[in-house]
This record gives structure tokens, sequence and C-alpha cells, in this order.
């Protein structure tokens, strides 16, 4: 069990500033672009949130400086610990070298090369364990406890949740109104607090969960009433991957937030992103992919649902291996 502090939607906003503030200087302000195309094909005004290009490659930077900027020295000073697939991994090693900190990084057996060397890359020590990145996560949480380090998870945290808010901050300051929020959807810390930001300051709009259907063990939990395991298979959306801590915070959150689920196939995934490559001219990788899919589906199915409306999509990472990019093309 973790020491997770359970978490109201009303509380999301005080996160959010002190995260805003907190991060100031060590994160980029990302572009909001409209696309001509996405607008076109749907009949809304289609906004992309471009946190690939955030610094360490993903919107993870914004979580991971907020939480080891809440530090003391002396936590610092001893060292962070986290687990991740690649994004969180490689935000908690920017965010370490920013403050002057050790990290160490524990990643699946099985884990993306390109996302491994990133990791790396920033000056992390990486060590590998199990296949599942959700033991993988267990593991490393001991580790932590264990020697009095600190561990940072990747979304049973309010510190992470409040740093991933500030992209809907930044929302309402380069847009203003959301009607539609589409974000794709692993341990929840992502919609959480965009969702939880705009939903607790009073915004109205449709909150849309993007997950595989290879691997979507926060909708199972959901389902269930609470966390559950869920038998996976492969997904090129690995980021989206992997099962909870038992008393995650963020279940309830997305529990309450979310009006409309997607479970979108390989297939359907690897299409949206081939689009968006073709269209839009920036990388991202499968579990950005998940989003612009899901908006296809639902224009697809109600072709005028999205006439006149403003819709997002958090695009949330571009690291793809070269592989993995020349079979979509």
């Amino acid at each position: 069990m973790t020491e997770a502090q359970a978490l109201a939607v009303s509380d999301i906003p005080a996160l959010v500033e002190t995260a805003h503030t907190r991060v100031a200087g060590h994160i980029h302000r990302t572009p909001l672009q409209r696309s001509t195309y996405f607008s076109s094909r749907t009949g809304a005004n289609v906004f992309f949130k471009l946190e690939q290009l955030q610094v360490s490659g993903s919107f993870k930077a914004r979580g991971a400086v907020n939480k080891i900027a809440s530090l003391s020295e002396a936590e610092r000073a001893r060292g962070i610990v986290a687990a991740s697939t690649g994004n969180h991994g490689a935000a908690v090693a920017h965010a370490a070298n920013a403050f002057g900190a050790k990290s160490l990084i524990f990643m699946p057996e099985n884990a993306s090369s390109v996302k491994i060397d990133a990791v790396r890359g920033l000056g992390a020590e990486v060590r590998f364990y199990s296949k599942d990145s959700g033991q993988t996560e267990i593991h490393a949480r001991a580790f932590a406890n264990e020697r009095g380090l600190t561990f940072a998870s990747p979304y049973n945290d309010p510190a992470i949740i409040g740093g991933q808010g500030t992209i809907g901050k930044e929302l309402m300051e380069q847009i203003g109104q959301v009607d539609e929020l589409f974000l794709s959807v692993g341990g929840g810390g992502l919609l959480s607090g965009i969702a939880g930001y705009l939903k607790g300051i009073g915004q109205t709009l449709r909150v849309c969960a993007c997950s595989p259907q290879a691997d979507h063990a926060m909708y199972a939990s959901i389902q269930a009433g609470k966390v559950v395991v869920f038998e996976a298979d492969p997904t090129i959306a690995d980021g989206c991957a992997g099962g909870m801590e038992e008393d995650a915070i963020t279940l309830p959150l997305v529990t309450r937030l979310v009006d409309e689920w997607h479970l979108l196939s390989e297939e359907a995934t690897k299409a949206a992103m081939r689009l968006y490559i073709e269209n839009d001219n920036h990388l991202l990788e499968g579990s950005a992919g998940l989003a612009i899919a899901a908006l296809l589906e639902a224009a697809e199915h109600d072709p005028a649902r999205f006439e006149g409306k403003t819709v997002v999509l958090v695009i949330c990472g571009s690291r793809i291996s070269p592989k993995t990019l020349k079979s979509l093309l």
C-alpha cells in the first residue's frame, strides 16, 4: 500500500495553481495548434495541445518537476526513484537534473529501446524489473521505501496530478472555452489533472477518455468498482499500458470526471497516427494516437456532434522508434 492522499475534484484547482508557480521556468508553455485537416473532417474547431514539444518530450515533465520542486533539499539529496515505461522516467530524470538530484528509474524488461535510451541520456540510472509495468511500479516503490528514498509515482500523487493539470490552466489562457476534451488514459494522472482543473473551476465540457482495447486497466477497474488486474496484450500505446496501485487516488477521480469512454483498436490507433503525421506534420507516439482515433470514431458515429464546437486533444508525447514509425508510413 502507498501513502496516497485522497483527493476531491474541488481540491485540484488549488493544486494546479501551486504547481503552475513551481514549474515556471522549468517547463515550456506548449503551443495550442488548430488543425485544418481534423477540423474539416469533423466539423469542429479541433486544437492539438503539443506536449510532444515539452521538455523531456512529453507532458510528464510537468508532474515530475512539480513533485521534485516540492521536496526538501535533504529529500532531493537522498535521491529519487521512479517506475516508467519511458516518458515518466525521462521526465523524472530531467527534473532531478534541474534540481541537482540523482534519479534511478526502474523500467519493464520489454520497454522501448528509444525510451530506455532517452532516460539514460538524461542522466538517470536505469534498472529493469518484470515485463509487467504494474509489477515494475510495485517493486520500485518498495525499493524506495526500504531505503528512505523518494518515490515519484507516475500518477498516484497529488503533486503529479497538480503538475499535469497545468495544461488545463494554459488551455484557459490560450482558448478560454473547451466543449470537448479527448485524453489518453493509463494511470489517470493526466486526465485527473486537466479535467479536474477545468471542471473544478466550473467549466462545462465533455471529457472523453481514450485507452487501448489491448490494455485498459483503468476502464476495467471503473467497471469493477475497484482496482483490478487486467490481462493485457501488447499495444502501440505503450505509455498507457500497465496496471495501477491498489489505492490509486486517480480511480475515483477518473470515475467522476469522465463522461465518455473509447477503447481503441491497434488498427484505428495506427491509422489515426498516420493521418496526424501526414496532415499536421508532427511526430507522435501511440498513446497520443488514441485520442485522435477516438475523435474520428465519435465523428463517424454522429457526424453532427461536433459542429461549431471547440475540441481539444493533448498530443502527450512523440517518442516512437524508427522501426515503429516505418511500419506506420
